[in-house]
């Protein structure tokens, strides 16, 4: 059986996940069943408010970072605020749309419960979701095993490279090669000693 995971979200009501996909599945299928609008951004947090920082635009997999079983978790809203500046591109002005520095950044909790979204739930939250030094050290052992599992395999993959290609260049002719040459030299001889025996009738 899969490991799931808990999303409190709206009015108390609570859903399971399995976490075993990629991390942009599982936040869109968040989205789907817990009837959010699709073009939101999303990230989930624990019951203290620490962001898990589940990232929509890479390969990995949710189920890396959520790692605790039946863990209670709870959607939160990402709306980057933006400012508009003034753009002069070939003495033609632009209003461009630029983010503002990461502490422009609001989260709100898609979840109407007192007993979760506490005031030091939402502090947390408003100190950037930072995970506590637990969870960092977590994060940080996970993506540096992660990057040596990469790099042995890499390593393993050109080695096995090296070799077969060594092996390529020292191997002797086939067997199947000599053969065919023997067989191309005794025909030769054959037709040589026909020749010899003809000429000797004819004399």
């Amino acid at each position: 059986m899969g490991m799931f995971v808990v999303v409190n979200y709206g009015d108390k009501e609570k859903a399971l996940f399995n976490p075993n996909c990629r991390t942009r599945l599982l936040l869109e299928n968040i989205k789907d069943r817990c009837q959010f609008p699709r073009e939101i951004e999303i990230d989930l947090s624990n019951k203290t408010g620490n962001l898990k920082n589940l990232s929509p635009t890479t390969c990995e997999y949710a189920s890396e970072i959520l790692t605790t079983e039946r863990e209670e978790l709870v959607p939160i809203e990402i709306r980057r605020n933006t400012a508009q500046t003034d753009d002069v591109t070939d003495g033609v002005k632009h209003l461009l749309e630029v983010p503002h520095n990461a502490a422009d950044v609001t989260y709100i909790p898609l979840l109407n419960d007192q007993d979760i979204v506490t005031p030091s739930f939402k502090k947390q939250l408003t100190n950037r979701g930072s995970p506590s030094a637990t969870d960092g050290a977590k994060d940080k052992k996970r993506r540096k095993g992660r990057k040596e599992r990469n790099t042995e395999t890499l390593n393993s993959s050109l080695d096995k490279s090296g070799f077969d290609l060594l092996s390529a260049q020292q191997s002797p002719p086939s067997t199947s090669l000599r053969r065919n040459g023997s067989s191309k030299g005794a025909r030769r001889a054959s037709v040589t000693q026909n020749r010899s025996k003809s000429k000797g009738k004819n004399k």
